[in-house]
């Protein structure tokens, strides 16, 4: 009886060990376990369809930098230091205070091995966004893609943000672990299906040829357009000159070249996408024609006060010619720049050939109105030769 006693006894301390055997060995692999990042991502579409955009909720990237802390086995006022520093970058992985902490000398070198087993599974992800490209086409994209392994920082392939969003596409988030040996964080990804976007107006870019207000600014020969339209519900300059940052709107080369006669061309389909926002969209490639007329004509200026300003300066001077360009303004209040050709003008002091021609500019733009241009005060000239 006693012999059964001690049996029993024995069988309940193997069942015991067993299970604390069992328990550690549950918490060793939950402890080791590679984490699916994605698992835990929601994602909020917000917009209109076509230039809809997404927030993704559940911060990735701090949770990622989280658990890497928590594997190489950091105290917690450093993996503090580095959960805190990730959690307000929510759109890249970051390593910069962990580099900077290395190099503290306060730090013990186990733990500076760990902050840099950090810093070594953190520059094995990357992380990126798309909804142009598969799951599979992507993740061939990120391998192809130069990962970066030394510095502070780095830049993942992709971003976090996709905009141009529409209803129905396919968005796919994908963390990509260069080497899964050891590395806490595992490859994975999530697909979201856009939806929820509100729905454009779609309208034909002839309809924005009404609201159009086109003028031109300038001298002629070096006239611009000056292009407004109705724009979040008020009038607008959209287009100032021709194709400075435009899309190429205007056929051809023109800013700073137009003339009074000339006609310039509108291109419908450029037009439409200038036009086009979030709430209505512009379709169509109808172009609009414009007439160039209201420009300054440079031979009906008044002169007299320029030729006044230089020749106090250069009494024995012989003006040959003016040059004037246009710097900015329109027709009422207009401001010239002013260049001058002439002889027996010598800015040194000296005396010079009377017959060598030097070129001279004003140190400030001349104001125009109404065809005469006004005297200047204190104004001098320089020499450009």
């Amino acid at each position: 009886m006693k012999f059964n006693k001690n049996k029993k006894i024995g069988i309940i301390s193997t069942i015991i060990i067993a299970i604390i055997v069992i328990i550690a060995g549950i918490t060793i692999v939950i402890k080791n376990s590679s984490y699916s990042p994605t698992k835990d991502l929601s994602a909020k579409f917000s917009g209109y369809s076509q230039s809809g955009t997404v927030a993704f909720k559940g911060n990735i990237p701090s949770k990622i930098a989280k658990k890497i802390a928590k594997s190489v086995g950091l105290p917690s006022v450093y993996a503090d230091q580095l959960i805190e520093d990730q959690a307000h970058i929510t759109d890249s992985l970051s390593t910069e205070t962990a580099a900077k902490l290395v190099s503290d000398s306060s730090l013990t070198t186990e733990n500076a091995n760990k902050v840099k087993k950090y810093i070594e599974y953190m520059q094995d992800i990357s992380i990126a966004v798309s909804n142009k490209q598969s799951v599979k086409s992507l993740i061939a994209s990120i391998k192809k893609s130069a990962f970066r392994s030394t510095g502070s920082n780095w830049d993942n392939y992709g971003t976090l943000g996709e905009t141009n969003l529409k209803n129905g596409q396919d968005l796919n988030y994908v963390v990509y672990v260069k080497k899964d040996s050891g590395n806490p964080i595992k490859t994975s990804y999530k697909t979201f299906k856009v939806s929820g976007l509100k729905k454009p107006t779609v309208k034909n870019v002839s309809s924005t040829f009404s609201s159009l207000s086109a003028k031109f600014e300038g001298l002629s020969g070096q006239g611009v357009l000056v292009l407004k339209a109705i724009e979040k519900g008020k009038k607008q300059e959209i287009i100032h000159g021709s194709n400075d940052n435009n899309d190429n709107v205007v056929k051809g080369e023109t800013n700073g070249s137009l003339s009074n006669g000339d006609k310039i061309t509108l291109l419908g389909s450029k037009l439409a996408k200038l036009a086009s926002s979030q709430q209505t969209i512009y379709k169509g490639d109808k172009n609009l024609t414009l007439n160039v007329s209201g420009l300054v004509d440079p031979k009906k200026i008044d002169l007299s006060a320029i030729k006044k300003s230089f020749l106090a300066e250069f009494t024995k001077a012989k003006i040959k010619k003016i040059d004037l360009t246009y710097s900015g303004g329109n027709k009422n209040k207009m401001f010239l720049g002013v260049k001058i050709k002439a002889t027996g003008a010598d800015i040194s002091g000296f005396s010079s050939d009377s017959n060598k021609e030097s070129s001279y500019e004003s140190n400030s733009y001349w104001e125009l109105k109404n065809n005469k241009i006004v005297n200047q005060e204190d104004v001098s000239w320089s020499e450009n030769d």
